[in-house]
């Protein structure tokens, strides 16, 4: 009677070992203080005045320097 090949585990285990790599560093992305984001990747922006929180939940306050009327708010994310 033939028998039926055995598969490997080899596989499945590196697959898995992959997805949790990959989870590990969406969580590590995530949690990035959000102020070192901004200041990383715009440096001289004139519209964001303050960022506080993580890339997960935090707030800005930005201003509209380029209007005659200066336009002011707040975002907030979680």
């Amino acid at each position: 009677m033939p028998q039926a090949s055995i598969p490997s585990n080899k596989h499945p285990r590196r697959v898995w070992w992959l997805i949790g790599l990959l989870v590990f560093a969406l969580s590590a992305t995530l949690q990035m203080p959000a102020a070192w984001v901004v200041e990383k990747y715009a440096p001289e922006s004139p519209y964001i005045q303050h960022v506080s929180g993580k890339l997960w939940q935090g707030s800005a306050i930005w201003q509209s320097p380029a209007s005659e009327v200066a336009l002011t708010g707040a975002v907030q994310w979680t």
